[in-house]
C-alpha cells in the first residue's frame, strides 16, 4: 500500500505540473472557450470507458437525482461553472502561466472562507491566520510578483478565475455527498459540453478534440489527473495529502514559467510558491 501511495503522489504531481504547462500551448492556439469544451469531451470519454466497472455508482447517484431534483440543478451549475472557470483559467494561463497556477492559492483560501460564512464549517484560528496570510500574499503577487506585468484586464481575468474556482467547493460540498463522485462528475461534465454546444451555437470540432496533438496531449493529462485524484481519494491517499500535492506542483510550474517563458525572476517565483505552498498548509492538512 505504502508503494502504491508512493506512486500515486508521484503521479499526482507530475501531472498537475504538466497540466498548465500543455494548456499553455492550447491557451495561446485556440480561444480560451475551446479549452472548456475539450476538457469537458475528455472527461465524458473516460466517463464512457469507465462506465462497465461504475455502473453501480452511476446508478446511486442517478437515484439520488430522483429522489432529490435540486441535485439536478447543483450538477448543472457546476458544469457551468467548471466551463468558466477553465475558460478564464486560459485567459490568464495564455499571459501568465505562473499567475494561473498561483491563482489555486488565493482561491483555497478564499473557497474555505465562503464554507465557514455560507456552509458553516467551523474555521479555527489555524485556518483563519492562512487565509488572512494567502490574502496578503496574494496582494504582494500581483504588486510584486509575476502578475504585476498582466495590465487591468488580464488583471480581471484573475480576480474572475479565483472566484469562480472558490465557488466550486461550495457547489460539491453538497452534491458529492448525496450522489457519489462518479455520478456527480459524469453528469456535471455532461452538462458541461452541452452548455459547450449552446454557447458556441455549434457541435464542437470533434475531429481538432481527438485528433490534434497538442489538444490530445492537454485532454489526456487532465482527465488522467481527474482519474489520479479520484483513484488516490478511494483507500489510497487521504484528502489532505492529495490537495497538498497538487498545490506542490506550483512552486515547480512557477519556476519552469520563469525559466521558460521569462516570468519574473527563478528566485521570486520559487520564493513566492514555497511561502505561499507553506502559508496554505493549515487549510490543506487540518480538513
Amino acid at each position: 500500500m505504502e508503494i502504491v501511495a508512493a506512486i500515486s503522489a508521484i503521479l499526482l504531481i507530475i501531472l498537475a505540473v504538466a497540466k498548465p504547462i500543455f494548456y499553455r500551448g492550447i491557451a495561446i492556439k485556440y480561444k480560451s472557450s475551446f479549452s472548456s469544451t475539450f476538457t469537458a469531451s475528455w472527461v465524458v470519454v473516460f466517463i464512457i470507458l469507465s462506465l462497465p466497472f461504475f455502473s453501480e455508482d452511476l446508478l446511486f447517484g442517478l437515484t439520488a437525482i430522483y429522489k432529490h431534483p435540486y441535485l439536478l440543478l447543483l450538477d448543472i451549475l457546476k458544469g457551468v461553472v467548471v466551463w468558466y472557470s477553465v475558460k478564464y483559467t486560459q485567459l490568464v494561463n495564455r499571459y501568465s502561466t505562473s499567475s494561473s497556477v498561483y491563482l489555486s492559492f488565493i482561491s483555497l483560501g478564499l473557497a474555505v472562507f465562503m464554507l465557514n460564512v455560507f456552509l458553516g464549517e467551523n474555521l479555527g484560528l489555524m485556518r483563519l491566520i492562512s487565509i488572512v496570510l494567502l490574502g496578503i500574499l496574494g496582494f504582494s503577487f500581483f504588486v510584486f510578483g509575476a502578475a504585476r506585468n498582466l495590465d487591468w484586464k488580464q488583471k480581471k481575468y484573475c480576480f474572475t478565475a479565483v472566484i469562480l474556482a472558490a465557488s466550486c467547493p461550495l457547489i460539491d460540498y453538497k452534491a458529492i455527498f448525496e450522489q457519489g463522485w462518479y455520478a456527480y462528475l459524469a453528469t456535471s461534465n455532461v452538462f458541461m459540453l452541452l452548455f459547450s454546444i449552446i454557447k458556441e451555437k455549434k457541435l464542437p470540432d470533434f475531429k481538432l478534440i481527438f485528433l490534434s496533438p497538442k489538444v490530445v496531449k492537454a485532454g489526456l493529462v487532465n482527465t488522467l489527473l481527474e482519474i489520479v485524484i479520484i483513484g488516490s481519494s478511494i483507500r489510497i491517499l487521504p484528502i489532505s495529502m492529495i490537495s497538498f500535492y497538487k498545490r506542490l506542483a506550483a512552486p515547480i510550474v512557477m519556476v519552469f514559467s520563469a525559466i521558460k517563458y521569462k516570468e519574473s525572476t527563478v528566485y521570486n517565483q520559487f520564493i513566492f510558491g514555497v511561502i505561499t505552498l507553506i502559508a496554505a498548509l493549515p487549510i490543506i492538512l487540518l480538513n
